[in-house]
């Protein structure tokens, strides 16, 4: 198989050519490392001036104050994707791992 360039007669079936292709390969890695170089620089920068990436942490006493709305919610005996409901925004996993209590079978389960 050969392979040739038409817009710039670069043939890599002789030597220059392919030192051609080589010197392009050589440039396109540099600039990758540059790149990837740069984007560390930035995050390292960013994070020096304070910026946390991330997800959100959410504040202690409101996910103190949820897990007690959760738990006593399935207490009561009702669904983990009850209790996720009730609360809104969270996961009906989060709520049953958190809960740590299986889920009552379903009627559909059955």
């Amino acid at each position: 198989m050969n392979v040739q360039s038409n817009s710039d007669g670069n043939d890599p079936a002789t030597s220059a050519g392919r030192m051609m292709l080589n010197f392009l390969a050589s440039l396109t890695e540099y600039e990758r490392e540059l790149i990837m170089e740069r984007v560390n620089a930035g995050i390292a920068a960013a994070r020096q001036s304070g910026t946390r990436f991330g997800r959100p942490l959410s504040a202690p006493a409101v996910t103190a104050n949820n897990l007690l709305i959760a738990q006593d919610t399935r207490v009561k005996g009702r669904t983990a994707e009850d209790a996720a409901r009730l609360l809104g925004g969270v996961a009906r996993r989060s709520t049953a791992t958190s809960t740590q209590t299986p889920d009552p079978p379903k009627a559909s389960d059955r």
